[in-house]
């Protein structure tokens, strides 16, 4: 959200200067949004961390020994060490920690009911900051106010307590959160927008079998606009005499070029290392995810040719090196606070998700292999990779302090604005459109699009959409058109309106703000 808040305030916020509207007018109508991001229980700045390791060493060497989950049915070998990995890992998640003063292991208390009162708590915080600072302005303001304008501001701004309202953005796992918000308190949904769907049933089960149904199809409608980009310049898969869809085909036959000849990178600062199956699965997965910024790289990766595409895909993979304990840490020493909290979050998903879900240590390496092999009937790309989650909760062990037993579903008190891509790699639409029947008067806005979230393939209509729903409370009809994107990969510019240049000033501001979205 530091990389982004400013441009969803841009969506969220009136088209209107704010500046405008302190001529002493209260009656206006323009909204402006305070935009307030949090890291859930166990995650980035929040204390106590999840920790699993006592240092970035350890960390590392854990990281490094780990077999490839895009090869989980590659070998045996490879399937029972991760098996093996899981229970070791769960183990130690679980264990007291030594050097950190006693501190409470967070892995109890941080599932997602728990961090929904969280979220309850920073709505209640917001709306006494606000008031607070309401006095304050009003004290200060050179504009003078009669009583009546005075009185009508401060209750206007009051803090209400156990009534103040939920104005909410939430992506994949934040759509979880919303839906578990909307179902535990719905007398306190204000505005609430889910995007990219999760199914919270099937992932409450911890199931993970409503996700891939889509995850292929991206690679589909990839072959139409390599087809209509007409050259190899613009998409170097073209082939005019392809079939139509025919992109995994070929997808399929680069990527497995990859496992039979790794290709050898030059040695650098990091030393020796190669770009092999993982490498390329890793980076075709991202792209899914995020068309608009590397659907056109992925194909020149695959094709290994493009220096550009190569440098961009190396970089990537650079990123995924783990640093070594800073020296306050060494200082410190091992499972001190100063260790501790510079491992990052890489194991605090599966704290989450596995603490959420029913405990899986009954289930057997038998009864996982026939889940893995429906996962893999629903997507060749990400079936493996994705069974992968749920075989690391096998050995997780740690039950939270308090579990979330209801039915996900409510009458809320304001409806809720879901929005889904005709395409999305792991939350396909028929998550969107069961999740809004689940709670009554809500609507699903349908991007016409692929990827993971709104912004993955940035859209002034949606994001007008959006601010219309911000604003006003203005949901889509049912009978609704999709919005539309503004470019599709390999074709380019697909708004015949303005041919994506003589568009007006605020729509250029919302396209910039969109647009920078989709590439941080």
């Amino acid at each position: 959200m530091l990389k982004t808040g400013k441009h969803h305030q841009i969506i969220a916020d009136s088209g209107r200067d704010p500046n405008v509207d302190l001529d002493g007018n209260t009656s206006n109508e323009n909204k402006y949004y305070d935009i307030i991001s949090f890291d859930p229980r166990g995650v980035g700045a929040t204390t106590p961390r999840m920790a699993c390791f006592p240092d970035l060493d350890a960390q590392g060497n854990w990281a490094a020994q780990a077999p490839s989950p895009f090869l989980l049915e590659a070998s045996d070998a490879s399937f029972h060490q991760t098996w093996a990995r899981s229970w070791a890992f769960g183990e130690a998640c679980a264990m007291d920690r030594k050097g950190d003063g006693g501190k409470t292991n967070i892995i109890y208390y941080m599932n997602t009911p728990q961090v929904v009162e969280d979220m309850l708590a920073i709505v209640d915080r917001h709306a006494q900051w606000r008031e607070r600072e309401a006095k304050r302005v009003i004290a200060a303001s050179p504009i003078k106010l009669t009583l009546a304008a005075r009185e009508e501001i401060m209750s206007r701004t009051a803090f209400r307590k156990g009534s103040e309202l939920l104005s909410y953005y939430g992506v994949s796992y934040g759509t979880l959160l919303g839906q578990t918000f909307a179902t535990m308190h719905p007398d306190r949904v204000g505005r609430v927008i889910l995007d990219a769907v999760v199914d919270a049933a099937d992932y409450y089960a911890l199931g993970w079998t409503t996700n891939l149904q889509d995850t292929d199809r991206i690679l589909v409608a990839w072959s139409d606009y390599c087809l209509a980009s007409g050259s190899k310049e613009k998409c170097p898969f073209y082939v005019e005499t392809a079939p139509s869809g025919y992109f995994p085909a070929r997808v399929a036959h680069s990527t497995s070029d990859f496992m039979k000849n790794p290709k050898p990178l030059p040695s650098g600062d990091e030393g020796a290392s190669v770009f092999g199956y993982h490498d390329i699965m890793d980076y075709l997965t991202r792209s899914l995810y995020q068309p608009y910024a590397m659907a056109e790289d992925i194909v020149h990766v695959l094709d290994w040719k493009d220096e550009r595409a190569l440098e961009k895909a190396v970089a990537r993979k650079k990123q995924s090196i783990l640093a070594r304990p800073s020296q306050k840490c060494i200082e410190a020493g091992p499972w001190s606070e100063a260790c501790i909290n510079e491992q990052g979050d890489r194991s605090s998903g599966t704290g989450i998700l596995c603490s959420d879900g029913p405990s899986q240590s009954n289930l057997t390496k038998e009864e996982f292999k026939e889940y893995m092999h429906l996962l893999q009937s629903q997507s060749d790309v990400m079936g493996t990779y994705w069974a992968e989650i749920k075989l690391s909760c096998v050995g997780w062990g740690a039950r939270p302090a308090w579990h979330f037993n209801e039915t996900i579903g409510a009458d809320t008190a304001n409806p809720i604005l879901f929005i889904s891509n005709t395409h999305d790699p792991v939350t396909p639409i028929r998550n969107g459109r069961a999740a809004s029947k689940l709670f009554p008067g809500s609507a699903l806005l349908h991007q016409n699009a692929e990827g993971h979230g709104f912004d993955a393939t940035p859209s002034i209509e949606t994001a007008k959409k959006i601010r219309a729903y911000w604003q006003h409370g203005k949901l889509p009809d049912a009978d609704d058109e999709p919005t539309q994107p503004e470019f599709l990969p390999f074709v380019g510019c697909v708004n015949k309106k303005t041919g994506c240049s003589d568009r007006s000033e605020e729509d250029e501001r919302l396209w910039r703000a969109v647009e920078a979205m989709a590439l941080s």
